[in-house]
């Protein structure tokens, strides 16, 4: 049960990381963004919000986890230059 959450976990950063690729690919985030370490903050926020909604009730999970979702976006977009 162990190995299959865990292929799971892998496969769904692997997911995000090649979205954030993707990102990169096609010029919306900046060409130095490390897909790996995006997915994994992003996964963070999210496990975050879990946490902070579901354990602790806290209400203002939502918009805590929206503020660092916006925050990971406006990190990783490319610079826009005139």
């Amino acid at each position: 049960m162990r190995d299959r959450l865990v292929s799971l976990q892998r496969d769904w950063l692997d997911l995000i990381a090649n979205v954030a690729r993707t990102g990169i690919d096609e010029g919306h985030f900046r060409e130095d963004l490390d897909a790996e370490q995006c997915a994994h903050d992003l996964y963070a926020v999210m496990l975050g919000f879990h946490h902070a909604a579901r354990l602790l009730r806290d209400p203002r999970a939502q918009d805590r986890a929206r503020a660092g979702f916006e925050s990971l976006i406006r990190s990783a977009r490319r610079r826009r230059t005139a």
